[in-house]
């Protein structure tokens, strides 16, 4: 039997920010909201929760000197029979659809060298599940990211020839518009997905920015020099654009390190 202290010694340290309380009723909120998705249930699981530190290869085959740790939420199949990476994300709110998701793209290129040194194939997809951690409100169905303010309420209400002066409240002018067809109920579940056949640019992205890690602090340890600044691309991760600006200079064909001339 695991002894108490133990447990107490690594605890998690709840903040006023977020309460054991308020974070059960999140993940509760999201298990409910993913299970109520229709397309929840279209994977076939083969591995879960995988931890392993691999050696993985370029695309010519040579094996590259510094191996990747990487977590893999779960390996599974889909509906087509493809095998490939499903990776979880409990969310405030989707990514934006125009702006993409560059910080996805470089986990994707992780995911992908950990599962071909994991497995001896490449994968066929990465997909990033983002689920809600709120219940879903309404939406426009023409504009789901619009954000509807009391004005915009109001004004919809008059379109439809809905009356709504004994309504102030934003959730009561929804339920109105909801019941009436107007609105419709955001999705809780969203699915960004990545298939390495079509994506190759994020792998070469992403060995390029292994390479020239590798190579300045190979360079470093072997002469005592100081290396020049690195992108860093953890980045993204925090919603930085370290990522997407250093992809964008490899495109143009420009290396970030070569100093401008003068």
């Amino acid at each position: 039997m695991v002894e108490k202290e133990f447990i107490e010694e690594r605890a998690i340290e709840w903040s006023k920010t977020i309460t054991q309380e308020k974070a059960i009723e999140q993940m509760d909120t999201a298990v409910v909201n993913y299970l109520s998705d229709p397309d929840s249930n279209n994977w076939i699981p083969r591995s879960v929760e995988i931890s392993e530190t691999v050696l993985f290869s370029d695309f010519e085959g040579d094996v590259m000197p510094v191996p990747l740790k990487g977590i893999l939420d779960m390996i599974a199949v889909d509906s087509e029979g493809r095998e490939g990476i499903v990776d979880y994300k409990i969310v405030t709110m989707f990514s934006d659809p125009v702006l993409g998701s560059p910080s996805y793209e470089i986990q994707a290129a992780v995911l992908y060298f950990v599962y071909q040194g994991l497995r001896g194939k490449a994968p066929d997809f990465a997909v990033f599940e983002e689920v809600k951690k709120s219940e879903s409100g309404y939406v426009l169905a023409s504009d789901p990211t619009h954000k509807l303010l009391q004005a915009d309420l109001r004004e919809l209400c008059e379109t439809h020839g809905l009356g709504w002066e004994k309504f102030e409240k934003n959730d009561q002018l929804k339920d109105k518009l909801a019941f009436a067809k107007v609105l419709i109920k955001e999705p809780s579940v969203n699915r960004i997905v990545y298939r390495f056949e079509e994506r190759k640019d994020i792998l070469r992205n992403f060995l390029e920015i292994y390479r020239r890690v590798v190579n300045r602090l190979g360079i470093s340890a072997l002469f005592s020099v100081p290396y020049e600044e690195l992108p860093n691309p953890f980045d993204m991760m925090s919603g930085k654009d370290s990522w997407k600006d250093f992809v964008e200079v490899l495109d143009m064909g420009i290396d970030p390190y070569e100093a401008p001339p003068v």
